[in-house]
């Protein structure tokens, strides 16, 4: 299936998915809040565009009977024209609840709404490192975040873990410059050697890093290519991520 949900739900409602696709789908909904919103917001679209079909041919109807003048014609114009009041009635009904939505969604997503809701605290591992960093680990543990990075940053040899951690330890401190930078060098080390640790962990927290660091296609290109990558281990999380979401802090950043 296809890592966007618009795409995915689209197909969907033209029912063009199989039917284990379509059970999966069944389920996401169910399951899953932002793409049940994401359903709901296509068929308020689609139903607004019926509605706006429906104008189209009342009026067209409605020009015609107002060019004839029989009277059984003008008892059908009046027909004609109280339901070409009651379309315009009811789509603008649709089109402001619709327009209220969307605008109410655009006004409150913002590169932080989405930092916050995504985030999740990082849980060391007990069996998870590459080599011994029990000053940093442990220092980690108990959340005490500049004590982590004054002894990543004192390590004589700086790994993998060590910029991850540190990289962390700026997250909670809010200090995003330093977090992009320290997730960059496990990408950097991780580009270098056959061993790959922390490197998805380092991938979906850099993104969130950027995203609060005002590098917004960046972290969008890197959540994008989480989301198209089933065996990345934060694969999961990138995909409750609107795209509509992810649409809108990009088009605010263009402002």
């Amino acid at each position: 299936m296809l890592p966007n949900n618009e795409f995915l739900l689209i197909d969907y409602l033209d029912k063009q998915l199989s039917a284990e696709e379509t059970v999966r789908v069944d389920s996401l909904i169910r399951n899953d809040k932002q793409v049940a919103a994401d359903w709901a917001y296509l068929k308020m679209a689609v139903k607004a565009v019926e509605l706006n079909a429906i104008h189209e041919q009342v009026v067209y109807a409605r020009k015609r009977f107002a060019n004839m003048n029989e009277p059984v014609t003008k008892t059908s114009g009046a027909v004609v024209r109280n339901m070409y009041k009651t379309a315009l009635r009811v789509a603008a009904i649709v089109i402001v609840v619709l327009g209220g939505a969307l605008f109410y969604k655009y006004i409150t997503v913002n590169n932080s709404s989405l930092y916050q809701q995504n985030f999740e605290e990082y849980t060391l591992s007990t069996n998870r490192g590459e080599g011994n960093q029990d000053a940093v680990e442990t220092a980690y543990r108990d959340k005490n975040w500049n004590a982590v990075i004054q002894h990543s940053d004192q390590a004589i040899i700086k790994t993998s873990e060590t910029y991850f951690l540190s990289g962390m330890a700026a997250l909670e401190l809010k200090k995003y410059p330093e977090a992009v930078s320290r997730f960059e060098h496990v990408m950097n080390i991780n580009a270098k050697s056959a061993d790959k640790y922390f490197q998805d962990e380092a991938e979906y927290y850099l993104a969130l890093a950027c995203l609060m660091n005002h590098q917004t296609d960046k972290g969008v290109r890197i959540l994008d290519q989480i989301r198209a990558n089933k065996n990345q281990v934060y694969y999961p999380l990138a995909r409750q991520i609107s795209v509509t979401d992810l649409k809108i802090i990009k088009l605010k950043d263009q402002k």
